[in-house]
């Protein structure tokens, strides 16, 4: 039973790395983000949202913010990578 201990306490810790970090990428060309706090950037090539607990962006080309909500929002465009 070592192993599958040490697999859920390694779940555990990669689990508290993503806590309020709630993101869906579909394809190249849609990414869902869900759970922020606030936009600080919106340029054509990075859109950068704000955490309790940090940040994530989408980088690419040609992104728009399609969408937005309390909480919400979509970004289009050539998805190269999220940060977070």
């Amino acid at each position: 039973m070592k192993i599958w201990d040490d697999m859920t306490s390694f779940c555990a810790d990669e689990k508290s790395l993503f806590a309020q970090r709630c993101f869906s990428v579909y394809g190249k060309n849609l990414v869902v983000i869900q759970g922020f706090k606030k936009i600080t950037s919106v340029k054509n090539d990075e859109v950068t949202f704000v955490y309790g607990g940090g940040f994530l962006s989408v980088v690419g080309q040609n992104l728009v913010v399609k969408k937005v909500c309390k909480g919400y929002a979509c970004v289009c465009g050539d998805v190269q990578q999220v940060i977070f």
